[in-house]
């Protein structure tokens, strides 16, 4: 029995466009329409001698737009799941492979980071987590991906315009990277990074000050990392100081607008092709508008005054001229809103880790103020940013706390550009394939770093001579240590990496001297699950957000 006239048409076409997308990937809002619209209109005159005469014209439409997308979905199926698909030989899920919907939805959820461990606990060092994506962790990946001659970056990052510009984290395109981040390295160079250290002591001062004043009640130390960082933030980046930290809560909403942003943002991410159709829905619109909003309000309102001390929009304005001349606003809005997001998120993130590995390994904890109080005894402020870079245990600390939490727990997003291979670890990966290294997984592979890759043991970032056995697990074999630095990336690696790094390491060591110096903190009575369920609680979302965790705060001084 041959196939009825009126399919042929369907067929034939269905296949042509499901070829000629998948080759092209055009995912622009015109080519989407011409695909789910335009094509199953015309094919609607073919069928109309299949359809019954009564039948009205949107009954048709409906009729031929649903054959149409469901030979299309056939198609996909077929060919995602076909041994010649070019990661057919890579093992994954089968939702993985069918579809980023799944993807889309384990963001959603917030725990990626913990989904992807466990499928390479699963099925190896490298898993196929998307019909298009690979996920590899294996030591020898790094370089390969993120080093300097590393992989482009992927489609995750398309769709991320606020106001129709790309923040500097997003662009793909290598020479457009390197040119915006020239006026981001003067901003971040050893003198701007030693006319910060004031904004830093400043705002580390008022969160002593603030939370003194709460001595006796019991608090979230998590948000207040985030009150700390973001206040910083506006102050070093807009020279405005938004008030956080003194009015104690988010007086304009800034922490969750930003929250919510994100998420939007980092789901919709794993489905490129439909964030211009979900940009119309009201909550996601809204958040854009907001993050857009803010950007521009805080440009403007750093462009009517000229600042006396150099803050970074200094630089990105460039009102020394250095860069041949004044971005435009919405440029210059754009980077306003990744340095607020990408500044204040990941150090209160930070901060909170290392808190609760303190609170909850309580030698390290008492180790580490012996250090604080011998490096600053009683009556000197610690502000001495160079004595603080040279505190061992202080650097060991926070070390450990990235590696078992890094504030970006997934990894960024690379793809194989089109046209070449390209041999990641002993894997050849095909041209037009999407990579990540999950900074989570390879953070805890034994090959990395042992002994214990899931325990906290800050001596392993120790001299030999220096290192205590970890408290629990005294008995390890010598033998197996590694410590290796090329898979540690908490701030990315290569010439994508972090630029805000050194200034991040900074805030982490003021507030950790500042906050041990003047208190004792405690686990908070009635609040014991937050130690207990801290890990769980992360959600995952580019950005990690946190839960809260309670202490209580003794003066010391």
């Amino acid at each position: 029995m041959g196939v009825p006239t009126s399919a042929l048409p369907f067929l034939t076409t269905s296949f042509l466009s499901y070829t000629v997308f998948n080759q092209y990937e055009p995912i622009g809002l015109t080519n989407l329409v011409l695909l789910l619209g335009v094509i199953p209109a015309i094919l609607s005159i073919p069928l109309r001698p299949s359809i019954s005469e009564s039948a009205g014209p949107h009954v048709l439409l409906l009729a031929s737009w649903l054959a149409y997308s469901s030979l299309l979905l056939v198609w996909v199926t077929v060919h995602r799941l076909s041994p010649l698909h070019p990661l057919a030989q890579y093992p994954g899920p089968l939702l993985c492979k069918l579809t980023k919907l799944w993807t889309a939805w384990i963001t959603w959820g917030g725990r990626r980071h913990a989904y992807i461990k466990a499928l390479h606990d699963t099925y190896g060092d490298v898993v196929r987590i998307g019909p298009n994506e690979l996920s590899i962790r294996h030591p020898q990946a790094v370089l390969p991906v993120l080093g300097p001659y590393g992989l482009p970056k992927g489609p995750f990052n398309d769709h991320r315009e606020q106001g129709g510009v790309s923040p500097l984290v997003f662009i793909r395109d290598p020479t457009e990277h390197a040119n915006r981040r020239k006026a981001w390295m003067h901003g971040f160079s050893t003198a701007a990074l030693k006319d910060y250290e004031e904004v830093i002591i400043k705002n580390a001062r008022d969160l002593v000050k603030a939370l003194r004043k709460r001595e006796s009640e019991v608090v979230d130390i998590s948000q207040w990392m985030s009150y700390f960082a973001f206040n910083f933030m506006g102050e070093m980046a807009f020279g405005s100081d938004f008030g956080i930290i003194k009015d104690g809560h988010d007086v304009h909403g800034y922490c969750r607008m930003v929250e919510t942003g994100v998420k939007f943002s980092t789901v919709a991410a794993n489905i490129p092709w439909a964030i211009p159709f979900l940009r119309w829905l009201p909550g996601p619109a809204n958040a854009s508008h907001r993050m857009r909003q803010f950007g521009r309000e805080m440009v403007l309102r750093r462009k009517s005054f000229v600042s006396v001390k150099r803050d970074l929009f200094h630089y990105l304005l460039d009102e020394d001229g250095n860069n041949g001349g004044e971005p435009s606003t919405a440029e210059v809005a754009s980077d306003g809103v990744l340095a607020v997001v990408a500044g204040s998120d990941t150090t209160a993130t930070a901060l909170s880790n290392l808190w609760y590995f303190l609170l909850r390994n309580q030698d390290s904890y008492e180790r580490l103020r012996t250090e604080v109080d011998f490096t600053f005894p009683h009556g000197e402020e610690p502000v001495d940013f160079t004595k603080q870079s040279s505190m061992p245990y202080l650097n060991a600390c926070i070390n450990e706390a990235l590696r078992l939490l890094p504030p970006i727990l997934s990894g960024v997003q690379r793809t194989v550009p089109a046209g070449s291979e390209k041999m990641v670890g002993p894997f050849l990966v095909p041209s037009g394939t999407q990579v990540i290294i999950p900074t989570y997984s390879l953070h805890r592979d034994p090959r990395c770093f042992s002994p214990l890759p899931d325990c906290w043991w800050p001596d392993r970032w120790l001299p030999e001579h220096e290192r205590l056995p970890h408290p629990t697990h005294a008995t390890h074999d010598p033998g197996a240590f590694a410590l290796d630095h090329t898979a540690f990336t908490p701030f990315s690696y290569g010439p994508a990496n972090c630029v805000g790094k050194n200034l991040a390491l900074q805030e982490l060591r003021a507030v950790v001297c500042y906050v041990m110096q003047t208190f004792d903190i405690l686990r908070a009575s009635g609040h014991h699950d937050d130690l207990i369920t801290w890990e769980d609680r992360l959600i995952d979302q580019f950005v990690t957000a946190r839960g809260p965790l309670h202490v209580s705060l003794r003066c010391r001084v």
